[in-house]
């Protein structure tokens, strides 16, 4: 064959190599090039212009194991960690990938006959290593956001280099020695793959990132307001101990005149001052935040909010807490304020290893659903209510829990069980 054309897909084969190398090392870490990642991708090209080499294997391992030794800051350990899991995965995914397109295609003659045809397939081989490890770092990641729609991803992508490869393996079997143009093609498509995925990868870290930034800016103005509460609270307690011996005396200038009425409504008086000014103090900082943050804006609704709490400890983070109790008790308010006399009622409990929570409210109107996903009565409602108890739903599975909704005429009601361990 043209030894341009070997050259160009050897130096191809070698760089996917390199970049699976890369992948590896840098796991979920953003794109970046170093000093090393330069020396190592000259060397990629040195390797590749003579046709053979003595021992071309064993110099291609030292080189691997040197440049993750120097990418990981001479861990001499960690670096052979590393290499033989990277040399075990390139090695095993390449023989698969080899193994896979010559029963599909039947190309077992041809790979003997036609050494054009060899070279095109290994390279191609091992730009699917680096595509599928690649694909398997975007589901990893994916996954936490949206499963289904990672797999669908990577559906797709695979039939589409799948059908590539077909159409540029029968090529090559047709293409002569003088012509250049198919492995510059070839190249072309299967790094445009390759940057894509890099791209995607970034795509959902930033969609990640914002979910994350939006979490913590909740928590940050929940325990905020919660905060202000508490201070609020304070403050009126220390009034009404201020005012507590003036109300006892006139209280006692009552009783001497037997005016019991007014005993009574002093009395109602000072109980709803101090039932105003109550917080709520599950003894979890995150718990009570959200209560009291949720239960002061029912109050704003005149939906009446009451909550039984026993939890002698949280194990789960605060940011899903925030997700899904935040949650909940939005789509309650929501519900229940449409509601004459709307109430909720939170029940939070652990057994065992299990935090066990219930949350209940009244509802006006019809609760519609498309699929599994809630839909509002009211269409300006429906997109939120949905969306929030998605993510509800999503951060439930994902710390390993179950969810059950139920709802009858009036009544709706969410039962959530999460493992919850000292």
């Amino acid at each position: 064959m043209n030894e341009t054309i070997r050259i160009i897909l050897d130096f191809e084969a070698n760089i996917f190599l390199f970049l699976l190398i890369k992948s590896f090392i840098q796991n979920d870490q953003p794109f970046s090039i170093n000093k090393f990642d330069i020396i190592f991708f000259i060397y990629c090209i040195i390797i590749s212009i003579p046709v053979e080499i003595p021992f071309l294997s064993v110099i291609g391992f030292i080189a691997d194991f040197i440049y993750i030794l120097l990418c990981l800051n001479y861990n001499v350990k960690k670096s052979m960690i590393s290499f033989i899991k990277i040399e075990a995965i390139s090695l095993v995914l390449l023989n698969i990938f080899f193994m896979l397109h010559s029963i599909a295609f039947t190309d077992y003659s041809t790979i003997i006959s036609n050494t054009n045809y060899l070279h095109y397939k290994q390279m191609v081989c091992q730009a699917l290593v680096y595509i599928s490890y690649q694909l398997f770092l975007n589901t990893k990641l994916f996954s936490k956001y949206n499963r289904y729609l990672s797999y669908l991803f990577n559906i797709v992508i695979t039939a589409i280099i799948i059908i590539t490869s077909y159409i540029i393996l029968s090529l090559s079997q047709v293409n002569t020695s003088s012509e250049i143009m198919l492995p510059l093609l070839v190249s072309s498509f299967f790094l445009f793959i390759s940057i894509f995925l890099v791209l995607y990868r970034y795509f959902i870290n930033t969609i990640m990132e914002k979910m994350e930034l939006t979490t913590e800016l909740a928590r940050i103005n929940i325990i905020k307001e919660y905060s202000s509460q508490v201070e609020s609270s304070l403050k009126e307690a220390h009034s009404i101990r201020h005012d507590m011996k003036n109300n006892l005396l006139i209280i006692h200038k009552y009783a001497q005149e037997n005016r019991t009425d007014k005993i009574s409504a002093l009395a109602n008086d000072i109980l709803g001052q101090l039932n105003s000014s109550s917080i709520i103090d599950t003894g979890i900082p995150i718990i009570s935040a959200i209560l009291n943050t949720k239960s002061a804006e029912a109050k704003l609704y005149n939906i009446t909010f009451s909550c039984n709490t026993v939890i002698p400890f949280l194990s789960i983070s605060d940011n899903d807490i925030i997700i899904i109790l935040g949650n909940l008790l939005d789509n309650a308010i929501t519900a229940a304020a449409k509601c004459e006399d709307g109430y909720i009622k939170i029940f939070l409990e652990q057994q065992n290893d299990l935090l066990l929570l219930k949350c209940e409210n009244n509802y006006s109107g019809e609760i519609k659903k498309k699929g599994e996903l809630f839909i509002s009565s009211k269409e300006n409602d429906g997109l939120k209510h949905g969306i929030g108890i998605e993510n509800v739903k999503k951060a439930i599975l994902r710390l390993g829990g179950t969810s059950f909704f139920s709802y009858d005429n009036e009544v709706f009601t969410v039962d959530v069980t999460l493992p919850n361990y000292l």
